[in-house]
């Protein structure tokens, strides 16, 4: 389960991050928010998640 949580904080990581980097380069080509920053909760959600998993399961 360690690795599960490790891939899930990654994952999670790279997708709050990529949201908000292109989300942010919609806003500013397009001027309105696109659907990349809904990337940013759920990255948030799945850091959280991984990080419970991570911290709750013995490295072994």
């Amino acid at each position: 389960m360690h690795k599960v949580g490790v891939a899930t904080v990654w994952i999670g990581l790279l997708s709050s991050m990529s949201g908000l980097v292109f989300g942010g380069i919609d806003l500013v080509n397009d001027g309105e928010v696109g659907i990349m920053f809904a990337l940013i909760p759920v990255g948030f959600a799945m850091l959280l998640v991984g990080t419970a998993i991570t911290q709750f399961s013995g490295k072994k």
